[in-house]
């Protein structure tokens, strides 16, 4: 079911056995070609290794003009996600290898492969939300906000998550909802300390973490703001990608379902669906659609 009754917060479900859930591709991912677990192995080193390129130029670049406060570019929540993002990828690609030879496998990496696939897609989307509405309310030069490092962190960062959310096979359910919820929490505590400890933005000297947006210097504005995103924005981008995946989860089976009919009427047997002339074990997707 869509809302995740009876599924565990940090696991997968008794249920459902994490080397199907992370052993290969999932049903979009094998109609592109992306068929054998091995490929699928591939494609998840991949995506680690784009996102590492793009983090490590976002770090260097925030590094040649914060010169004396490097450590500030820990502040905005666009690099706590970029973080989370790379520890996914890693986690994820550990996940799969230990799915597909048992001396790799830890069940530890793969509940915090299955955190962080919960947490990101929400994530990724709210940062991007949040971000350009406030980068064209201040008026900032497109010079510095339209720069390839910027957008690879808001905008590719959404990009390359809506892919691994396709084609995966970890399902998305509502109560799903504690995980971002969780990581934007944890960030709320981290940015009161960054700001009692002295922490400053880019320049060395102001103390917001988006100018005009989330200064605790104004802390009555920042609560808002805060309420607005973690108890309006952050559900309502949660519950619409759960709506998403499920749409597609079931608007798939059901072509497979009208292809395998008409091959039944044309035939007069049902196709052979397995390698052994069986059907297969259901997916996670299909049991928890």
């Amino acid at each position: 079911n869509i809302y995740g009754k009876g599924v565990s917060l940090f696991r997968p479900p008794n249920d459902m056995r994490w080397q199907d859930v992370f052993a290969g591709p999932g049903k979009f991912a094998r109609l592109a070609g992306c068929r054998s677990p091995a490929a699928f192995l591939c494609f998840r080193i991949f995506m680690l290794l784009l996102w590492l390129v793009a983090t490590a130029f976002s770090v260097n670049d925030w590094m040649s003009w914060a010169t004396d406060c490097g450590w500030s570019w820990f502040g905005p929540m666009t690099h706590w996600g970029a973080c989370l993002e790379l520890c996914y990828f890693l986690f994820a690609a550990l996940a799969t290898a230990g799915a597909l030879c048992e001396t790799l496998s830890s069940y530890g990496v793969v509940c915090i492969a299955w955190f962080f696939g919960c947490a990101l897609p929400a994530v990724s989307m709210v940062i991007n939300l949040l971000y350009w509405p406030w980068v064209l309310s201040m008026n900032f030069s497109a010079e510095h906000h339209v720069s390839v490092t910027n957008l690879s962190m808001h905008g590719v960062n959404m990009l390359i998550m809506a892919v691994d959310l396709v084609v995966r096979r970890q399902p998305l359910f509502m109560l799903h909802l504690y995980a971002p919820a969780l990581f934007g929490a944890v960030y709320i505590v981290f940015t009161v300390i960054y700001f009692l400890a002295g922490g400053t933005a880019g320049d060395c000297e102001s103390q917001y973490i988006y100018d005009g947006l989330y200064d605790w210097n104004y802390p009555g504005r920042t609560v808002i703001f805060i309420c607005f995103a973690l108890g309006l924005v952050l559900p309502a981008v949660h519950v619409m990608l759960c709506l998403l995946r499920r749409c597609l989860v079931h608007g798939f089976a059901k072509q497979r379902r009208q292809a395998e009919k008409q091959a039944t009427d044309t035939q007069g047997v049902r196709p052979r669906l397995g390698e052994e002339g069986h059907r297969p074990a259901k997916k996670p997707e299909e049991e928890q659609g």
